[in-house]
């Protein structure tokens, strides 16, 4: 969909890039999308073109028109952050990244940390464990040779 503000700037170099790109119109309209933005949104090219973000489902209207920058959208099940770029007298170029790989990414670093956390928690036990243990020996140990001790006294003194 042309309009005047996509006649104002060459936009097919943009349609090649590996990023999710839009142009908001000064309107809010978007007024042109990539085919990776799209893909991404889930939503058809032809749909994208000339809507309001407002129009669109709930995670697209917040990741392309709300405060969030960082979106679940949940018809492609992938994270996209946005950023957006003023561009004087046009509107808003959006530009979207898939940083699902970063969220997973995250996620597991946060259970691989709370594993070591627990492999040291299991550590520290074993070794308070260990130390008991070793306690316990000695005092068994001198017991032991308390009694020994005695033995050795009794069968010197039947002697």
């Amino acid at each position: 969909m042309e309009t005047a503000t996509t006649r104002c700037i060459d936009l097919s170099d943009l349609s090649t890039l590996p990023m999710g790109l839009l142009l908001r119109g000064p309107d809010g309209r978007l007024e042109w999308a990539n085919g990776v933005a799209s893909e991404l949104l889930g939503v058809d090219l032809d749909k994208l073109l000339g809507a309001m973000p407002s129009e669109l489902a709930p995670e697209a209207q917040a990741l392309l028109d709300g405060d969030d920058h960082q979106v679940l959208v949940s018809a492609t099940q992938r994270w996209l952050q946005r950023d957006t770029t003023v561009v004087d007298g046009v509107g808003h170029l959006l530009t979207l990244i898939d940083v699902s790989t970063q969220e997973m990414l995250a996620a597991e670093n946060v259970r691989l940390q709370k594993q070591v956390e627990d492999a040291e928690a299991a550590a520290q036990e074993r070794e308070k464990i260990g130390q008991e243990r070793e306690q316990v020996l000695a005092e068994a140990k001198i017991e032991a040779d308390q009694i020994i001790a005695q033995a050795q006294e009794r069968v010197g003194s039947i002697k």
